[in-house]
């Protein structure tokens, strides 16, 4: 798994909570030759791959919440607001989000 990679699952777990603490620790100390064997990361990967998805720029603000820029709006929003802002991806990531 290429680092760029490996980067873009973690922010989009940031952004919509759909890993389990144990696929995100696999991620984080992932090696090169390991196998990854969890179906919802995998699919995770294609995905980005295939949308050539980029995460949005973030911040955590002083109320410990993480917002995510839109530059459409010039706006900041929490990540609770992602999927009504892109929802042209809700769907997939909803699909994503209960893959077993």
């Amino acid at each position: 798994m290429e680092k760029e990679i490996k980067k873009k699952l973690l922010q989009l777990d940031s952004l919509i909570d759909f890993l389990s603490w144990y696929e995100r620790s696999q991620i984080h100390h992932y090696k090169e030759g390991d196998v990854i064997t969890s179906k919802k990361v995998l699919t995770a990967i294609e995905w980005i791959k295939k949308m050539n998805w980029e995460s949005p720029q973030t911040k955590y603000g002083q109320d410990r919440i993480l917002y995510f820029y839109d530059p459409d709006s010039d706006h900041w929003f929490t990540d609770e607001n992602y999927l009504k802002i892109y929802f042209e991806y809700k769907k997939d990531l909803i699909q994503l989000k209960y893959t077993k």
